[in-house]
C-alpha cells in the first residue's frame, strides 16, 4: 500500500498500521479503502512480527491462517491492480 500511495504523491510516513494505510488509500481508490476489515485482521500480525512478546504465532490456527492469507491476497490484488493499470 505504501508503494501505492508514493505513487499517488503521499509523503512517506512511519507507520505499520495497516487500517490508517487503508485510510490514506481511500483518498485515492474507494474499493482498497473499503479493505478496513481485512486491515484489521491483519494488523494483529503486523503488530506481532514487530513487538513478538505482544502475542504467540502459536496461537495462530489453521482458520486464522487463511483468514490473514485472504486478507493479504485481497489487498495485494487490488494493489497490483491500480499499479498496473494507468489509465
Amino acid at each position: 500500500m505504501k508503494g501505492f500511495l508514493i505513487a499517488q504523491g503521499w509523503r512517506l510516513e512511519k507507520t505499520h498500521d495497516m487500517v490508517v494505510l487503508v485510510a490514506y488509500c481511500a483518498d485515492h481508490d474507494a474499493e482498497l479503502g473499503n479493505m478496513v476489515t481485512e486491515a484489521i485482521i491483519l494488523n494483529e500480525y503486523v503488530i506481532a512480527g514487530r513487538y513478538p512478546d505482544d502475542i504467540s504465532f502459536d496461537e495462530m490456527g489453521q482458520a486464522q491462517a487463511e483468514e490473514a492469507l485472504a486478507a493479504v491476497q485481497n489487498i495485494a490484488r487490488r494493489v497490483l491492480t491500480l499499479m498496473t493499470n494507468t489509465d
